[in-house]
């Protein structure tokens, strides 16, 4: 994507050409370590299940109340969830009675996502946003998808 703005940046009349802002909000990043998992005899379900017990929670039980029914979920306070430094501490299970961290296993780190994810036609969408000066908008627009259509052609 950034080849393609820096493609329309360099047509003839383009100006204060920018990417639509789509980053912003903070997420938490776990990625399992295949080589650490295998050491410790660990998959990738077993670090799945600790943070999803974790994060949003895992049903252990449900409650009945007359006709009504109502899941009881365990899930960690939010200061351990929101930090990366307490979420390491995490422990999968390997064995019976044997535990092992997650940040042992796993790397953790905040990260930063998008905000929203654009899509037109089911695929995602990007808007590369630009001024025109100096010439007329037809002939610009036309350049534009000359060149992005040949760049295009190419990575086919």
């Amino acid at each position: 994507m950034q080849q393609d703005v820096r493609d329309v940046a360099a047509v003839r009349g383009a100006s204060e050409t920018q990417v639509e802002v789509t980053s912003g909000v903070v997420e938490l990043s776990i990625r399992p370590d295949r080589s650490a998992l295998a050491r410790y005899g660990l998959d990738f379900f077993d670090v799945q299940e600790t943070v999803a017990a974790a994060a949003p929670g895992e049903v252990i039980s449900e409650v009945i109340d007359g006709q009504r029914r109502y899941n009881v979920a365990l899930r960690l306070p939010d200061r351990y969830r929101s930090d990366p430094m307490r979420c390491a501490a995490f422990c999968c299970e390997r064995q019976v009675a044997e535990q092992v961290a997650l940040d042992q296993v796993a790397s953790i780190e905040v990260t930063r996502g998008p905000e929203n994810i654009e899509r037109e036609e089911n695929q995602r969408r990007v808007v590369a946003i630009c001024n025109v000066r100096g010439c007329d908008l037809g002939s610009f627009v036309a350049e534009v998808r000359a060149r992005l259509r040949a760049i295009w052609s190419r990575s086919d």
